[in-house]
């Protein structure tokens, strides 16, 4: 969803006489045949809240669930995730890039891969090449970020 979403939301909460009512943006970050793995285990959990009761409320729902969570503003925690994908998105449309230069090349786009993940920095996940992303994640996400960007000038 776009960032801004929250802040319509308690807008309407507002308008309808429900001032009262918490609002909040935790976003789920589970990969396509791993949703549950990835839930129960998480690399993190992002509560963005503009009050501190509704992410205290977040924060309890999953004490559970072994996983850091950070606390930020909903308008944070909705980039986040936008920013998260489109991070992967972006790892792999890049690896696809190379893997072309590469077949121009001669050179092994695996092994290139293998050796670009070795830094700590950029790591080895989401580098290898293929056909491009899927999912319904990546590809709509991607354009809600552009459009935001575009729209925010």
């Amino acid at each position: 969803m776009p960032v801004g979403t929250g802040d319509r939301v308690r807008s309407a909460l507002d308008e309808a006489g429900l001032a009262h009512a918490g609002c909040a943006a935790n976003p789920e970050f589970t990969a396509e045949g791993k949703a549950v793995d990835d839930f129960l285990r998480p690399d993190r959990i992002v509560i963005g809240a503009a009050e501190g009761r509704t992410a205290q409320l977040i924060k309890e729902l999953h004490e559970d669930i072994d996983g850091p969570v950070q606390t930020l503003s909903v308008a944070s925690a909705e980039m986040v995730k936008l920013a998260a994908n489109a991070l992967l998105a972006t790892k792999i449309t890049f690896i696809n890039e190379i893997a072309t230069v590469c077949e121009a090349t001669g050179a092994d786009v695996d092994q290139v891969a293998e050796a670009i993940g070795m830094d700590h920095r950029l790591g080895p996940h989401f580098l290898k090449a293929g056909l491009g992303y899927r999912g319904s994640c990546f590809p709509k996400e991607s354009r809600v970020l552009r459009a935001m960007a575009s729209n925010s000038g």
